[in-house]
């Protein structure tokens, strides 16, 4: 590594553990505040870092927890079916109407991605400032949420099979591998309620060996590996990973609160700062970038009928489908793999790093103005 990657690697480090600070200075969430500094840090201003293959592993060890720790954030047990069959027929309206718009303005169809993004990770922040997280009307943001981005994730992760073309002898491998995860699974499920004094440390808030982080970090870098032999991008492989843990076990808390210290910690804001500096913005990308911004609020229209479903009128229920109008999360997920598959190029991804960061910025303003004055 040459001086000059070790002062880029500094710099980057420096970046991510002074974020929150001037998080809460500039009053922005964290994550936007993030990849505003990696920008700055970027191409775009500065043009100060060098990036390194040990920064490169850091970023990609990052976006693995991310996405491990999303498939944690599944938690099926608390949605009902109801609110899982409304969410599905408000996305496909917003999958239709983004469709639309991509047509109507002949782009590439991966902006049909970007146009119908919801991530929690910021909606979670926002409605517990607004103190409305256990309320109704939090609960439904919540879990709509949820369901949407688990719906968004099961189509990256269907495309991502899809577009290998197996044999049907892979076709097979993949079907007996996910069933024999299951079945372990099963066994480790049955094991916990036949012995529970085996597993204590899953449950407990002491565990000096760290045996839950290696138990976790385990599945899901088993889970890659897989990934890689199926030649499936490995961060479907960590969301898979995330995804069976939650639903194998009936509790996951602990193990949510392990990942969120290592990887909201330190990996995950790093892999933020470094999606800045990986972004090259051009003052002739605003208009453009304005534009699709103020047409995420149609794309999402279909999220009207969730909160209308819910006891609220059209006006209300359009403020409401506000808060689900963006998605800077999944905008990153979604993007950094698309441009790792080579199905984008810089330019496009820099575009779409801009408007989910636009978007959020937006969209949370107007649903916090909205909700103080009418709600």
């Amino acid at each position: 590594m040459s001086v000059y990657q070790s002062v880029s690697l500094f710099l980057v480090v420096l970046a991510t553990f002074i974020a929150p600070f001037i998080s809460k200075i500039i009053k922005l969430p964290v994550v936007i505040t993030e990849i505003l500094i990696g920008i700055v840090l970027g191409p775009t201003l500065f043009n100060i870092v060098e990036v390194s293959g040990f920064l490169h592993f850091l970023s990609e060890f990052g976006f693995l927890l991310l996405m491990f720790y999303v498939g944690l954030e599944i938690e099926t047990e608390h949605v009902s079916g109801k609110l899982i069959l409304i969410n599905i027929a408000a996305f496909v309206i917003n999958i239709g109407l983004s469709f639309a718009i991509v047509k109507m303005l002949s782009l590439n169809f991966i902006w049909v991605a970007l146009l119908v993004s919801t991530s929690v990770g910021i909606v979670v922040g926002i409605l517990k400032e607004l103190n409305i997280l256990n309320h109704k009307i939090g609960q439904t943001t919540l879990y709509s949420g949820i369901i949407q981005e688990c719906i968004i994730l099961l189509i990256a992760t269907s495309y991502e099979i899809y577009k290998v073309n197996y044999s049907i002898t892979k076709y097979i491998e993949i079907v007996s591998s996910i069933i024999l995860t299951i079945i372990f699974f099963k066994i480790v499920k049955l094991l916990h309620w036949w012995y529970p004094e085996h597993f204590k440390y899953f449950a407990s808030s002491k565990d000096p060996l760290s045996i839950r982080i290696r138990f976790a970090l385990t599945i899901m870098l088993l889970s890659v590996s897989f990934a890689f032999y199926f030649h499936i991008d490995p961060v479907v492989g960590a969301f898979i990973a995330g995804f069976v843990i939650s639903t194998s076990f009936n509790d996951v808390s602990t193990i949510k609160q392990d990942i969120e210290t290592i990887g909201l910690g330190f990996f995950i804001p790093l892999f933020f700062v470094y999606t800045g500096v990986n972004t090259k913005i051009a003052l002739n990308d605003i208009p453009f970038a304005m534009l699709i911004v103020l047409l995420m609020f149609i794309s999402h229209l279909g999220n009207v009928i969730i909160f209308h479903f819910n006891g609220y009128n059209i006006g209300k229920a359009s403020l409401l489908s506000l808060n689900l109008s963006k998605g800077l999360s999944i905008v990153v997920l979604l993007m950094t793999i698309a441009k790792t598959e080579h199905m984008i190029g810089q330019d496009i991804f820099s575009v779409a790093i801009l408007i989910g960061i636009m978007s959020e910025i937006l969209y949370t303003a107007l649903f916090k103005i909205g909700y103080k004055k009418w709600l």
